[in-house]
């Protein structure tokens, strides 16, 4: 099974659809308070993570797309939270300038390197390919996102 299947089928992931905010750290801080239950760690902590590595470079890839991401010790499972802005939020550093419409944030445990690529990896695939953004902005509840996720990715 491939990664972000796997963590749809262990229950780590959760989506978030017409969220309201209007910053990128009030994306961290909302899907921070959604990973601290699953991570039993503050939210607080998550999200200072969040935007720590965010500080490094932006995570925001362009199309409209923004992968935040953290390694955090004490983790030991990764966690996924999609959100969808119910209006396009401002996205310093956007390689095309463009507002972010769909985020997905992954909190990867620290000791796991190699997994922790191949998790970003396969998200900024799917994330990057048109047709399933297409097909994710169709969704209507988080059931759907996650059945969305958890599907084999096309070759």
């Amino acid at each position: 099974m491939h990664f972000l299947g796997r963590v749809v089928h262990e229950g780590d992931f959760q989506a978030v659809l017409d969220w309201n905010g209007a910053k990128e750290q009030e994306l961290f801080s909302a899907g921070a308070r959604l990973a601290a239950d699953k991570l039993r760690l503050p939210a607080a902590a998550l999200a200072a993570a969040l935007s720590q590595r965010e500080a490094m470079g932006s995570t925001a890839v362009g199309a409209g797309v923004a992968l935040p991401h953290a390694r955090m010790p004490g983790i030991g499972r990764p966690v996924a939270v999609y959100i969808r802005p119910h209006s396009p939020v401002y996205y310093d550093g956007a390689p095309d300038g463009k507002p972010v419409t769909d985020v997905l944030i992954l909190l990867m445990p620290a000791d796991t390197p190699d997994d922790n690529i191949a998790i970003l990896g396969e998200a900024a695939r799917r994330l990057n390919d048109a047709e399933f953004r297409r097909r994710l902005s169709l969704c209507d509840d988080e059931e759907e996102v996650l059945a969305l996720f958890a599907a084999e990715p096309l070759p």
